[in-house]
């Protein structure tokens, strides 16, 4: 029984100390993607054009305008870039092999967007919601308190000309092959054993998402169960109609 106890107790503090060992990895594992993001940048001796890109730009109307500036700064939060390969800009299908062209539209802004960005005053008058109101940062907490989720757009779509140009790459990130090497190995240890999985396990990430799958599924069923009561509720009044209808008379003299 004893030796039964220690193998067990053996077995659980191995099992404890690779959890931690996951852990530690997967803490490493983040910050060598940070340092391979925060790398810097390096001019290339010869730039390459990699594709086409457009955004929107004021127009000439735009330009005469004495408020220029204001509407420059208020455009650049919503320009809506979009690189393609191809010029016209076409997208797959959601299925098949055919391809759409890529229709370009401004984008919108969220209220925490434009409260956290510390946008200036005088800039949110060249947003709206749906009426032309005047937009103020007390209306936007006002809208947000309220548990709003809608999105702001640019007040003046008219001003805005979309323009295509060549997306030249000139730059890129340095080369750390340190880094490189021991994310390397650190992405081998993962795959090894199923310690993917495990970590997972250990992070709650797929019972987070089984969990969500799981509460959609019951909230479906009640709507179809609520449907099916309806329907059924339905058909039983009609049912008792037709049976009045059909119920014989009887005249007493």
């Amino acid at each position: 029984m004893n030796n039964k106890m220690n193998q067990r107790r053996e077995k659980s503090l191995r099992l404890e100390k690779r959890d931690k060992m996951l852990l530690a990895l997967e803490k490493e594992r983040r910050e060598l993607w940070k340092k391979l993001s925060d790398a810097p940048l390096e001019k290339l001796a010869e730039p390459y054009q990699k594709g086409w890109e457009r955004f929107f730009v004021l127009s000439e109307e735009a330009k005469k305008r004495k408020d220029t500036e204001d509407l420059e700064i208020a455009l650049s939060f919503v320009r809506s870039y979009q690189r393609s390969m191809a010029n016209p800009f076409l997208r797959p299908r959601y299925k098949g092999r055919r391809f759409d062209l890529w229709e370009h539209k401004l984008s919108s802004i969220s209220a925490w967007s434009l409260l956290s960005e510390k946008i200036p005053e005088r800039i949110l008058m060249y947003f709206r919601v749906r009426l032309r109101d005047e937009l103020t940062r007390g209306k936007i907490r006002e809208l947000i308190r309220s548990g709003w989720q809608g999105k702001f757009y640019f007040r003046y779509p008219e001003y805005a000309v979309s323009v295509v140009q060549p997306y030249w790459i000139t730059h890129s990130r340095a080369v750390l092959p340190e880094v490189e090497r021991r994310l390397a190995e650190v992405n081998s240890l993962f795959l090894r054993d199923c310690n993917e999985f495990r970590l997972q396990h250990l992070k709650d990430w797929s019972c987070s998402m089984w969990r969500r799958m799981d509460e959609e599924d019951h909230a479906l069923k009640d709507k179809q169960c609520a449907r099916m009561e309806i329907e059924q509720a339905i058909f039983e009044f009609e049912q008792r109609n037709e049976l009045d209808d059909w119920r014989p008379v009887l005249f007493l003299n």
